[in-house]
């Protein structure tokens, strides 16, 4: 498996994650890593960290991206390709915790 960083971008945008800032004790933007926080309800619910700027991004960097937003390789596939919704995204966290 493969993305490069716009489909972390891309990523980012559609969970319409939060970027850690100066409240939640940060450090200042780093142009290596990418980082933000899922909010389902007004509660913190995933943390996604990754590297930024490589195209595409190293050997196990995309398996550990994956399996940090808790996919499935044919569900994380999905995601990128945009056929998999931010809701059903939310909705599979769900399950998957209960």
């Amino acid at each position: 498996m493969q993305i490069t960083a716009t489909d972390v971008d891309r990523v980012f945008a559609k969970l319409e994650l939060e970027e850690p800032g100066p409240q939640d004790g940060a450090d200042p933007p780093s142009t290596e890593r990418r980082r933000g926080y899922l909010r389902v309800d007004g509660l913190r619910v995933l943390v996604l960290t990754c590297d930024a700027g490589d195209e595409p991004l190293p050997g196990q960097t995309a398996h550990n991206f994956r399996r940090s937003m808790r996919l499935s390789p044919r569900e994380f596939d999905e995601f990128v390709e945009c056929t998999l919704s931010r809701e059903r995204y939310v909705s599979l966290l769900s399950r998957r915790s209960s």
